[in-house]
C-alpha cells in the first residue's frame, strides 16, 4: 500500500492531474468496528467460531486479529483511506 504521495505520482504518470484528496478514514474505521462487534458476538454465541480460532490449521484465522490490527492502525493515523478526485486533460 502506498501513501498519498505514491498514488498522486501514479496520477501523474498515468496523464492525470490529481484535484483533490479528501481522507475518509474516519468513515471507514467505523465498517471495522462492526465486523469486530459481530466477530465477537459470533464467538459468544457459536462454539464454531472458537474452534475456528483455537485451530491452527485454519489458515485464514489471522483474520481476527488483522481487524484489531486495522482498527489500531485507523486510530494511531497509520493507516488512511482517502478518495482521490483526478482530471485526465482533453
Amino acid at each position: 500500500m502506498g501513501d498519498e504521495a505514491d498514488y498522486a505520482e501514479m496520477l501523474r504518470g498515468a496523464g492525470f492531474t490529481m484535484l483533490d484528496c479528501e481522507d475518509i478514514s474516519r468513515h471507514v474505521a467505523r465498517t471495522w468496528w462492526v465486523c469486530l462487534r459481530r466477530a465477537a458476538t459470533r464467538l459468544i454465541a457459536d462454539d464454531r467460531y472458537r474452534r475456528f480460532l483455537r485451530n491452527r490449521g485454519e489458515r485464514d484465522r489471522i483474520f481476527a486479529l488483522t481487524m484489531v490490527r486495522l482498527l489500531i492502525a485507523y486510530r494511531t493515523g497509520a493507516v488512511r483511506y482517502c478518495l482521490l478526485t483526478a482530471r485526465r486533460p482533453d
